[in-house]
C-alpha cells in the first residue's frame, strides 16, 4: 500500500517512474511519479489510466562499495580526490575513508570481497578507492598507443 493523493492504494495498480533531475558526486535528486495503470473512479469522478496518483522529489544519497562487502553512504565517509592532469590523460582517484569507527562483525559474505577480520576499524580506514581516466588523445593514432603500453 502506498499513500496517494486519493488515499491508500495498492502499489501493484500503479506504474512508477523515476527521473533523475540532478546527479552530483554525493547525492542525486529524483522526481518520482506513480500513475494508475487502469481507469480509476473516486466518488462521481472517473480518472483515466495514466492519471498521476502521487508525485514527489527525493534526494538520494550516493553509496559506494566498500572493503566490507557492503555499500555505505558517502555522507558517512571522508572523500579525497587525487587528480593527475597531463598531456595524455585527466585522471581522478577518489578515496573514501571512515569518518567514524566501524564495527565489522564478519556477517557480510561477498564473492567479490575477501573476508576481513572481525573487529573495530578506526576512523580514517581506507574503505574505497577507484580510478577514473579520461584520455586526451586518440589512442588509435600512430605512436600514442605505445605511450600507454
Amino acid at each position: 500500500m502506498i499513500n496517494t493523493n486519493f488515499g491508500p492504494m495498492d502499489e501493484g495498480k500503479m506504474d512508477a517512474t523515476t527521473t533523475v533531475l540532478r546527479d552530483g558526486d554525493d547525492e542525486a535528486v529524483e522526481h518520482v511519479e506513480y500513475r494508475f495503470k487502469d481507469p480509476f473512479s473516486s466518488g462521481d469522478t472517473e480518472y483515466p489510466a495514466g492519471t498521476v496518483a502521487l508525485e514527489f522529489d527525493q534526494v538520494r544519497k550516493k553509496r559506494v562499495s566498500t572493503i566490507f562487502g557492503v555499500k555505505m553512504d558517502t555522507e558517512a565517509l571522508d572523500k579525497h580526490i587525487e587528480v593527475i592532469d597531463n598531456d595524455n590523460e585527466f585522471t581522478q582517484c577518489p578515496e573514501y575513508r571512515l569518518r567514524e569507527p566501524y564495527w565489522h562483525d564478519g556477517s557480510i559474505k561477498s564473492d567479490s570481497v575477501p573476508p576481513l577480520p572481525t573487529g573495530a576499524y578506526p576512523a580514517g580506514t581506507l574503505v574505497h578507492r577507484s580510478v577514473h581516466v579520461q584520455l586526451k588523445k586518440n589512442v588509435m593514432a600512430d605512436g600514442v598507443a605505445a605511450m600507454f603500453g
